[in-house]
Order: C-alpha cells, then sequence, then structure tokens
C-alpha cells in the first residue's frame, strides 16, 4: 500500500523573495458573451488591476477562460468557447501568439519543452501542440469529454467527466497505456506530499451515481483510499493542495479541508459557504493562502477571498465574470 518515492518537492520562492510573486486570476466570463478577463493582484500592496489583457492588447481575451497554465516564463489562456489558446507575456500581458484549431479545449499541460497536451469537451481526442511554434500536432483519440491531467513519473493521468475511467497515457509515444476504475465524473486531480495521486469525481445526479475523492498509487496503477461524496449536480469539481501538500481543499458546496491520511471525510467545511456560489479555489504557497471565488449568478461580476491558512479572511475584493482559476507568478 506504501509508495516509496521521493516526495513532490514544496516551491522555492523566485529569488528567495517570497514576496514578489503577484496573482493572476482568471475569469470565466459567461458562455457566448465572450466576456473573459485576467486580473492582476499584488499580494503585498493589495493593489488589484483588472482587464489586464484587455487593456495591454485593445482587444477582449475571448469565450470562457478555462485555464491559465505558466509555462517556460509564459502564460498559456485556454478559452474553451473561442477555441483557441492565447500565449501572454508575463511582463505587459501582450500577446505573443495564438493557437487554433482545438475543437473546445480545456486544460493544458506541458509533458515536455516542445509538447503539451490540451484536454478536450468535443473532441475525443486530447491535443497535441508545440507550444514554441504555437501549432497543433496531432491528437491523442480518447472517449468522452476530458479534463484535468497531471505527468506523474512519467506518465500522464488524464481524468474523464464521463465516464469512469482515469486514463494513462506515455507522453514518449503518445499512446494510450493504461486505466483506473474510479467513481464517475473524475475531474479535478494532483499529487500529494507523498507522490500519491488525488481526484475528484463529481458523481452523476440524473443516474444516481455517487462521486468521492480517490487517492490512487501511481507505481501499482491502484486505488488505495475512497471516500464517497454524494453526486451534488456540480460540474466542476475543485481541488488544491497546501504548500507541503499533506492536506486538499475540496468544494462542495463550501471549502473542505483533508489531510491525506485521513480516513473519513471531515464532519464540517472549513470555510462555509453562507450563501456564496463557491466556484474557484486556489492556494498560494509562498504565502500559505487560499483563494476563492463566488461566482455569485454566473452573470454579474463574482467576488474574490483571500484566506490565510487558518480560514481567518485577508482581503475581499471583486472579480470578473466567475472567478474560477488562480495562478502564482514565478
Amino acid at each position: 500500500m506504501g509508495c516509496e518515492k521521493q516526495a513532490p518537492s514544496a516551491p522555492v520562492p523566485v529569488n528567495g523573495n517570497d514576496g514578489a510573486n503577484q496573482i493572476v486570476i482568471g475569469n470565466e466570463g459567461g458562455f457566448t458573451y465572450g466576456n473573459a478577463s485576467l486580473q492582476l493582484y499584488d499580494p503585498e500592496s493589495e493593489e488589484l488591476r483588472d482587464a489586464v489583457f484587455q487593456t495591454a492588447n485593445q482587444r477582449p481575451l475571448g469565450d470562457v477562460l478555462q485555464d491559465v497554465r505558466l509555462f517556460d516564463g509564459r502564460l498559456y489562456v485556454v478559452l474553451n468557447n473561442s477555441n483557441r489558446i492565447e500565449v501572454i507575456d508575463t511582463s505587459d500581458f501582450g500577446i505573443i501568439g495564438s493557437i487554433t484549431g482545438l475543437t473546445s479545449p480545456r486544460y493544458l499541460l506541458p509533458v515536455s519543452e516542445r509538447k503539451c497536451y490540451v484536454t478536450d469537451f468535443l473532441a475525443e481526442a486530447i491535443h497535441i501542440i508545440d507550444p514554441v511554434l504555437f501549432e497543433k500536432t496531432g491528437e491523442i483519440p480518447l472517449p468522452g469529454w476530458t479534463e484535468e491531467l497531471i505527468l506523474v513519473d512519467d506518465m500522464v493521468w488524464v481524468t474523464n467527466r464521463q465516464s469512469e475511467y482515469i486514463y494513462l497515457i506515455d507522453p514518449e509515444t503518445d499512446a494510450v497505456k493504461d486505466s483506473v476504475v474510479v467513481a464517475y465524473g473524475s475531474g479535478a486531480i494532483g499529487q500529494d506530499g507523498k507522490g500519491f495521486i488525488w481526484t475528484y469525481c463529481a458523481g452523476d445526479v440524473a443516474n444516481q451515481l455517487p462521486g468521492g475523492l480517490y487517492r490512487l498509487n501511481p507505481e501499482t496503477k491502484s486505488v488505495i483510499q475512497s471516500l464517497a461524496l454524494p453526486a451534488d449536480g456540480g460540474l466542476f469539481p475543485r481541488l488544491a493542495f497546501d504548500a507541503d501538500r499533506d492536506t486538499l481543499f475540496y468544494l462542495q458546496n463550501g471549502v473542505h479541508a483533508l489531510h491525506v491520511e485521513a480516513t473519513s471525510l471531515p464532519s464540517v467545511a472549513y470555510l462555509p459557504a453562507a450563501g456564496r456560489n463557491w466556484y474557484g479555489l486556489g492556494y498560494d504557497p509562498y504565502r500559505h493562502e487560499l483563494w476563492v471565488g463566488d461566482a455569485r449568478d454566473y452573470q454579474r461580476s463574482g467576488d474574490v477571498y483571500r484566506y490565510d491558512r487558518q480560514g481567518n479572511p485577508i482581503d475581499q475584493f471583486k472579480g470578473g465574470v466567475i472567478p474560477s482559476v488562480f495562478r502564482v507568478l514565478e
């Protein structure tokens, strides 16, 4: 049942300055409204800059921001309903290039300096892109709606919102090598401090299929812990880990905190929803702070909340429409 491998290393602040890392906030925007946006927040001064992409480029970002990935000093912003990825300079938020030819892209994962995988809602495949040339170079057929993905021990683990399987892909050959059975509707995925993989399955309300949190051993490709969750109808399960990666946070109405060695789910919420529509979730490992986005009614501007590790509020401010992604600039 053990996993004798070196644990993932904790993040190291850039240039040794733990106060320099600003937060990029990705606001999803309303479907078909083309009002996705990026904000930039300085946790030291609490200064907020709105619509930084639109200001820098004099045009809207696009329709439905799905993912923001920092790679090789650039931001790769995945725009689901605009069917493209914008590549952005982190120094001024000016656009460097666009990757097009995608069906309904969801999440991006770099697997080498010249190759990234991009999951998709409708394509029945994972896109392969060259992040340097900004080109799509191929596809890996996979059934259903593929969602978040992670690279562990030279294997890519891909969640699937329309099945009970997590798929394993060899990034050297771009071939599907294996699969692991979990609950229906896996979406969020991450790795804890002991090297184990966690996934959050949303379940299926219509077909009365429960969801759950699953802990997986990447060496044996097996489930070592499962904690059942009721299918709550939420389409977008979220996970975040603290800096030591020994506690994970997940959304189910409220924000819940679970130690990775726990054998049962917490009985009370770490941060109760208290009438808010918690939707986005992130963690700043440099300052040990939790970020949560309130989507409100999915039409008006949402709210962003910043908490310390003990759950005490630090700051609150207005986000864009559906604040959902929080990334630390390194």
